[in-house]
């Protein structure tokens, strides 16, 4: 009920006030100009035309009010939207990689979107971001946070994968996560059309890599046209400023999809591609 009260109130104060100025206060007056009070020469009439010039004039007034009121209100309602709007919104973009494995040295490498083959040992991935909001982002900083153990397991079990390196898995899903502070000082606004690449270092020797070898070994070396999808590889943190100094923090968790490529004797590939949910703030 108080609830109730509170998120209409102003109404009630105005329907109030409107039955006290056209029900009750006509009583009033009526009553009052037959009690017997001295005046000089002045008439019934008289008396009504200065009342209804002064109720007039009130509930005019107070009706002005009203609509200034809720012009502003409305007006403070758009302001806040274009705010929203305008703010710095920056997304990771979905990206594919190309990943080698080695059969013979039983080794994975990959091909960072035409960047130099990295092995897993330098840990890091490329991928580009976007802002979408009319204004600036300042001092982003992004780190990766591992998932957690019994995910990694869950997707596993699901997709009847064998998990041959469950003791790497504890390690990395229980290590700290990984932070970049301050690798982009500045993300231009949509309206200039600018697309930032930078990179994360996540735990691709502890966890991608083995989460390769464990579907290449349930394969066997077999040609396997199963795409393996929702694989979880942990939390996206980004941190950054808007132009008036304010922070703003997303998370978004990070899925990837593995689909075999080529295999041959020597050789085996995998496309692997990453895709970013944002995460509600409020759960």
């Amino acid at each position: 009920m108080k609830k109730y009260i509170k998120k209409y109130q102003f109404g009630i104060i105005v329907g109030v006030a409107f039955i006290t100025i056209t029900l009750i206060i006509p009583y009033v007056i009526n009553k009052v100009m037959y009690l017997p009070i001295k005046t000089n020469s002045t008439s019934d009439s008289d008396w009504l035309a200065f009342w209804g010039s002064f109720l007039g004039g009130v509930f005019g007034g107070f009706l002005t009010l009203t609509g200034v009121r809720y012009t502003i209100k409305e007006n403070e309602k758009e302001k806040e939207k274009e705010n929203e709007k305008n703010k710095p919104f920056i997304v990771p973009l979905k990206n594919t990689i190309l990943v080698y494995r080695d059969v013979i040295n039983e080794t994975c490498y990959l091909s960072n979107q035409g960047k130099d083959e990295n092995f897993f040992i330098y840990e890091q991935i490329y991928f580009k971001l976007i802002n979408l909001g009319k204004e600036h982002a300042f001092n982003l900083s992004l780190g990766w946070n591992p998932p957690e153990t019994h995910q990694i397991e869950n997707f596993l079990q699901q997709k009847h994968i064998d998990n041959r390196f469950k003791k790497c898995f504890n390690l990395i899903c229980n290590s700290r996560p990984e932070k970049r502070d301050d690798e982009i000082q500045i993300i231009k606004s949509c309206d200039n059309q600018d697309v930032q690449e930078t990179y994360l270092f996540v735990g691709w020797e502890s966890l991608i890599k083995n989460l390769i070898e464990c579907i290449a070994l349930t394969n066997k070396g077999n040609k396997n046209d199963k795409t393996y999808v929702n694989m979880p590889l942990g939390k996206l943190e980004l941190k950054y400023e808007n132009i008036y100094g304010n922070d703003v923090n997303k998370i978004y968790s990070i899925y990837g999809q593995v689909f075999q490529g080529i295999i041959d004797k020597d050789m085996e590939s995998y496309y692997l591609s990453f895709k970013f949910n944002l995460e509600d703030p409020n759960n």
